[in-house]
């Protein structure tokens, strides 16, 4: 069995600058597709536009596995092991969210086969960005009060976060297709 590990390789590249905030993402003259540009090289792979929706929804479902961690652990305290990891990945993606939606991969854009992402997101982005950056304050408030182990806090802060998600979702995203 033949298997092409290089679509999964560059989608995992692609989520990690993300995350990291390294601008991959740019279009090439005359390309709908962002693409990445490796250092050492100088050389420039372009990422389907497609690819790069799958990491994105790849990255926002882990994001709302942390938040439902998050907002069950008062009912739940087992989960309080789960707690270190859901605020990293709540973190990394108040850090990052912004660079996981490049020009080009919104619903109806070339490449792109599916996606809920919708063109308001270009075409409304300063208010995007300011969604993205109250939910990154949010999430950084998140150490101080998962450190507390006060439940009905951390339940209030994941109410919170869930608020910001939802606020964006309610503008920017489509239906499920």
């Amino acid at each position: 069995i033949e298997i092409d590990v290089w679509p999964a390789i560059v989608a995992i590249l692609v989520v990690v600058a993300a995350i990291a905030g390294v601008g991959w993402f740019v279009l090439g003259p005359g390309k709908n597709a962002p693409a990445s540009t490796s250092a050492d090289s100088g050389t420039t792979t372009t990422v389907s536009p497609q690819l790069a929706v799958d990491a994105r929804v790849k990255q926002l479902k882990e994001t709302m596995g942390a938040l439902q961690a998050l907002g069950g652990f008062a009912e739940n305290p087992s989960l309080a092991d789960q707690l270190p990891a859901a605020v990293a990945r709540l973190k990394a993606t108040g850090a990052g969210l912004p660079n996981w939606f490049p020009a080009g991969t919104a619903k109806g854009d070339p490449g792109v086969t599916s996606s809920r992402a919708l063109p308001l997101i270009w075409q409304n982005l300063d208010e995007f960005k300011t969604i993205a950056a109250l939910l990154e304050s949010k999430v950084t408030a998140l150490d101080a009060i998962v450190a507390s182990g006060d439940a009905a806090a951390i339940s209030a802060a994941a109410g919170e976060i869930g608020g910001v998600c939802k606020s964006c979702h309610d503008k920017f995203r489509g239906p499920k297709e």
